[in-house]
């Protein structure tokens, strides 16, 4: 699980419209911060927001690899 990770974007990726934007949003947010080890953590990521919005890991990690390819 992703670590150091602040409260507003955990509050961010709850507010977020949807899974991908979500993702978006870590990837946007890890990138602004200087958090490449957050994006080296695709299953991190995924549990993270899959525990924040209530959504299955299994559906989240997919959406999350594609976009951390820059797919």
């Amino acid at each position: 699980m992703l670590t150091n990770i602040p409260t507003e974007v955990r509050v961010a990726i709850q507010n977020a419209p949807g899974r991908v934007d979500a993702a978006k949003f870590i990837n946007t947010w890890a990138r602004n911060n200087n958090r490449a080890d957050v994006l080296n953590d695709p299953e991190g990521i995924s549990q993270f927001i899959a525990d924040a919005r209530g959504i299955k890991f299994e559906i989240v990690l997919p959406v999350v690899r594609k976009i951390l390819a820059g797919e």
